[in-house]
């Protein structure tokens, strides 16, 4: 039916110890032979927003990618940017050298837009759209953004962008 399954894992949300990941790459790991009959279509998405802001993110999915196709995951396989995903640097700077550790080159990275960006004129701290996404099409690399939420100061991570705003620049950029 041109559905696209991308089966997760939500237990890494928010977390930033490699032991979170490394337990969660250990369940797809003894999982894979269940997963064998949708592997061919699926999207595996390793870990829900986990990781650091810093290239502790880099090195545990290189790790994560190798033990992941070692057990015989052939799909395309997602990694959420870690910050609770919304940290731009770790694709900006760090998905270049997890794309290129998988032997299938076959990663897709996705960017979750939340209160840490704004629009032209955000606060300090925060990853202004444009001058996000522009850095994440930079790379060259499959790029998607993966959630946002619903604007206008709403949620339990509010950012006053609105879901048109960042559908239009995505598209802009050719985002997904």
């Amino acid at each position: 039916d041109h559905i696209v399954p991308m089966p997760g894992n939500w237990q890494g949300t928010c977390k930033e110890d490699t032991a979170t990941l490394e337990g969660i790459v250990d369940t797809w790991v003894a999982q894979a032979s269940s997963w064998q009959t949708l592997d061919h279509a699926m999207i595996l998405n390793i870990a829900n927003e986990w990781g650091p802001s810093s290239s502790a993110w880099r090195d545990a999915y290189v790790s994560a990618i190798g033990r992941l196709r070692a057990a015989g995951y052939l799909c395309t396989i997602a990694i959420d940017s870690g910050g609770c995903g919304q940290d731009n640097d770790d694709l900006a700077n760090y998905a270049q050298a997890v794309f290129a550790s998988d032997p299938q080159q076959n990663v897709i990275f996705s960017q979750h837009i939340y209160g840490n960006w704004s629009g032209a004129s955000g606060g300090s701290g925060q990853t202004k759209l444009d001058q996000g996404l522009d850095r994440l099409v930079a790379t060259g690399l499959p790029m998607i953004v993966g959630e946002f939420g619903p604007g206008r100061g709403i949620g339990p991570s509010p950012t006053q962008l609105t879901p048109r705003e960042i559908m239009q620049a995505c598209q802009a950029r050719e985002l997904g």
